[in-house]
């Protein structure tokens, strides 16, 4: 990894579409016409919705289940719980009846607390001038003109005022729109994600676009020293890999994991060491990392979010330099975990996105999610790209508990925004 930076991208697309898959990027200037302006998202001061018990419930829940329901046996894994939460979050507005139940209830607060919720995060992220120059996110909605539909202005005004979406329209059957969402998420992906789409159906009739940006060295200046590190990986096989040596004061504990935090220069965000304790249901090293991971559920991750030992804690940690990629089709999870309707042809309910009638109904159709990371001494540079498609923190050392927790066999971890609470990124380490 050349850069001594921690670069972390995520982005989610939306597309509410008839039929259909994804073409190639090729353009090079945008043929979609923008027709809004640049705005200041509507959020309360403070971070006291933060610190609230039911959100970070609501966000701990979305993202455990997302993340230990949809890895794979052996491979590492990660996901991006807030993009694909913020991208979520923004169809809800478009839902009616029993979809818009079932999305609240999926997503874990009804809407206005969901919107207030979001709009917070939103500008925690983008207009906190201790994290302008390491964390972004933005928003966008295309919507298809060429069928003189137009999507219910309650729907935009609601988005553009507390998620800031961008709002683009074109006729998908005369413009690769594709091409476009490509190059919005490469600029605002400082080019991590460069093919968003292969392809966007001409019947498609929008495509909302959410894109998260981390980009951060470790807290330590000049990062650690990169040396030779035994990991036994999850076949049981050991072998030599390059990695580094970290001391850490913060440790947690839930009923079952533990683990150090290592911290970034960004203010707030820290990545997580996670794993199993010894003497837990999921200790030693050789159990399955498949239970190991189905079993960090939500109140596990909320036990160690929420969960630093008051006693003094020197971690001696070591962490594993890695790189991986990760594909994962995420439309039957959420289908079987609570919004069936929305993937119903003529069962799904977003009349509050357009007006639907008995020969015009719009339906997620398919939920994918890329990602890729690569951790080494320095930082870390990931992404991450979900497209849902729907068709229409002093004391004397001797007092402190010495702890070795080392990342030599397979593990979890987390990149957190410690304020809100919100996991960024979760994955799985199952071999390096």
């Amino acid at each position: 990894m050349k850069s001594k930076f921690l670069k972390v991208v995520a982005a989610v697309g939306i597309l509410p579409l008839c039929m259909g898959i994804f073409a190639a990027c090729t353009g090079t200037k945008m043929k979609s016409q923008k027709i809004s302006e640049d705005k200041i998202v509507y959020a309360e001061a403070g971070t006291s919705i933060f610190e609230s018990e039911e959100t970070r419930r609501a966000m701990t829940s979305f993202a455990a289940d997302l993340f230990r329901k949809n890895t794979k046996s052996g491979k590492n894994s990660m996901l991006s719980p807030l993009s694909a939460y913020l991208c979520l979050s923004m169809c809800a507005n478009g839902a009616g009846g029993v979809t818009k139940s079932e999305m609240e209830k999926v997503l874990g607060l009804d809407l206005d607390t969901l919107n207030l919720y979001c709009a917070n995060l939103y500008s925690r992220i983008n207009e906190n001038k201790q994290l302008e120059e390491y964390l972004s996110t933005s928003n966008a909605i295309w919507y298809n003109d060429a069928y003189g539909i137009m999507p219910k202005k309650n729907f935009l005004d609601v988005n553009a005022l507390y998620y800031g979406a961008d709002l683009y329209k074109a006729n998908f059957k005369d413009v690769n729109v594709a091409d476009d969402v490509n190059l919005w998420v490469s600029e605002k992906t400082d080019g991590m994600i460069k093919k968003m789409l292969d392809e966007a159906s001409d019947e498609s009739m929008m495509l909302l676009v959410n894109t998260l940006l981390f980009e951060s060295g470790w807290a330590q200046e000049g990062g650690y020293n990169r040396t030779n590190v035994d990991f036994t990986d999850s076949d049981g096989r050991t072998k030599s890999v390059s990695g580094f040596y970290s001391t850490s004061y913060s440790y947690f504990k839930s009923e079952n994991f533990h683990a150090f935090k290592t911290n970034y220069e960004a203010n707030g965000i820290a990545f997580y060491g996670i794993l199993p304790l010894d003497d837990g249901k999921y200790g030693g090293k050789d159990v399955d990392f498949d239970s190991v991971v189905a079993g960090f559920d939500a109140n596990e991750m909320y036990g160690i979010l929420n969960g630093r030992q008051k006693e003094l804690y020197m971690v001696h940690a070591m962490t594993p330099c890695f790189k991986f990629d990760y594909e994962v089709q995420l439309a039957e999870y959420f289908e079987k975990n609570g919004m069936p309707s929305a993937f119903d042809m003529w069962g799904a309910d977003f009349s509050n996105m357009y007006e639907t009638t008995d020969a015009f109904n719009v339906y997620i159709a398919s939920i994918l999610q890329k990602t890729a990371i690569e951790l080494d001494e320095n930082g870390t540079k990931a992404a991450a790209a979900t497209v849902i498609d729907l068709p229409a923190t002093s004391a004397d050392p001797s007092q402190f508990i010495q702890l070795d927790m080392y990342l030599d066999r397979p593990f979890i971890f987390m990149i957190v925004d410690e304020v809100s609470g919100v996991p960024l990124f979760v994955g799985s380490v199952a071999n390096v």
